[in-house]
């Protein structure tokens, strides 16, 4: 076997905190560019072309869960203990591939036919495209997580993230405002990079046979219930709001939640980057763990609070400098969002040692709460509050889920064979 199949043993202390530094700056990069994207396109084009976009693409980016499957959280875990990771994440991207397939003709049939008033045939078709392409180019960029070959990894997010802003730049600079071309060049770019990150990793596209799909989905039924919730309680929100107050409410919230999900992108990148590491320790030298997973914590809790801090103070003021009057309530969402921070932050944290404990069953309890709760109340507080009704059920959802994953980690390092 090629020695850069196998999975790579856990770095020195010194080496992983480079490697954490050097990941966490291209995602933390990569993610200001998205959010400066989104920001960008919702002055330029107007809080009602804008609200086109984001009904369509919050739409595939929700139902998104019907493909991805928690397989590239699950790949992240299973890829640093199994001797050749590449026919892993070969199987996964064929799996994604055929499924989304099918999600994509589903979404693209029905959804105009239901609800011509919300959804364009055309702009959905491209967003549909941009999310498939994205997905399979996540779980490559997994890949290079597993392998730790951070630049490649940095190169890749940031090309994504960085071209998708720059041909919005260049539509700008020529005077044209058009959402579906923007939304076809960003499907573009994302297929443009999944093909040539699939070339650089010299993978397979390897058909996985019946029996290997239905093992790898029952392996990774706990993941897929995990995503599921989450992106139920993260998502929910903006999709309720288009279906319950229109797309212009839609679009006054959606700049909102992107800074607010932009940012997660720090607390995101020791999450991802963290669950290989803490998985082998776990694994090699259990009695570690508690000592590192109180140092994880310490440090998501420290970046939740000047997060948390940061956007509470400026982030009003700053939205609406970047988006002018039309947005002025996007402004005060901002400041309503902004425990959900530090909130996320503690998550990531305790998710990372919960995934590595291998307690993700344990995880979806919490998340099928905080996700019913996050339906039931939007469904009761959108019609009444509008954006604020949604905006107070975030942050309360956030707070079970908090509570919740804090009792199983606190459970789980309790047992005798984590004492050093």
């Amino acid at each position: 076997m090629n020695s850069t199949d196998k999975p790579v043993s856990t770095p020195k202390r010194s080496r992983f905190l480079n490697m954490l530094a050097g990941y966490g700056s291209a995602n933390a990069a990569a993610q200001f560019m998205k959010m400066l994207f989104m920001l960008i396109m919702a002055r330029y084009f107007g809080l009602e072309d804008y609200s086109d976009y984001v009904a369509a693409y919050s739409l595939a980016s929700f139902t998104a869960i019907f493909f991805n499957l928690g397989l590239d959280t699950w790949l992240l875990r299973e890829g640093s203990f199994r001797e050749n990771w590449k026919l892993s994440a070969q199987k996964v991207l064929s799996l994604k591939a055929s499924i989304g397939i099918i999600w994509a003709g589903l979404l693209i049939g029905l959804a105009p036919t239901l609800r011509p008033d919300l959804f364009g045939f055309g702009l959905l078709a491209l967003c549909v495209a941009d999310v498939w392409f994205d997905s399979l180019l996540i779980t490559m960029l997994a890949v290079l997580n597993i392998k730790r070959d951070i630049k490649a990894y940095s190169v890749s997010i940031l090309l994504l993230r960085g071209l998708k802003l720059i041909v919005l730049l260049v539509m700008i600079a020529v005077g044209s405002r058009s959402v579906l071309l923007i939304a076809g060049l960003r499907a573009a770019i994302a297929c443009g990079l999944a093909v040539a990150v699939f070339l650089m990793l010299r993978l397979d596209f390897r058909v996985a046979r019946r029996q290997e799909s239905l093992h790898m989905l029952r392996d990774s039924r706990a993941y897929t219930y995990s995503e599921f919730f989450s992106v139920i309680y993260m998502q929910a929100d903006v999709n309720l709001l288009t279906l319950l107050r229109g797309k212009v409410m839609a679009g006054v919230y959606s700049p909102a939640l992107s800074v607010i999900n932009a940012l997660f992108i720090i607390p995101s990148s020791v999450y991802t980057f963290s669950i290989p590491t803490l998985s082998r320790t776990y694994q090699e030298r259990p009695e570690k763990l508690p000592a590192d997973a109180r140092k994880l914590l310490a440090g998501t809790t420290l970046i939740g609070i000047v997060l948390f801090a940061g956007v509470g103070l400026l982030g009003d003021d700053l939205v609406r400098l970047a988006l002018g009057a039309e947005y002025e309530t996007t402004g005060q969402l901002i400041t309503m969002l902004s425990p959900v921070l530090l909130l996320k932050c503690l998550e990531f944290g305790l998710a990372s040692v919960i995934v590595a404990l291998n307690k993700q069953k344990d995880r979806i309890f919490p998340q099928m709460i905080a996700a019913a709760m996050n339906v039931g109340l939007n469904l009761w507080l959108i019609p009444l509050y509008g954006v604020f009704g949604a905006a107070r059920v975030y942050v309360i959802s956030e707070v079970v889920l908090f509570l919740g994953y804090g009792i199983i980690v606190f459970r789980s390092l309790r047992q005798p064979e984590y004492a050093s």
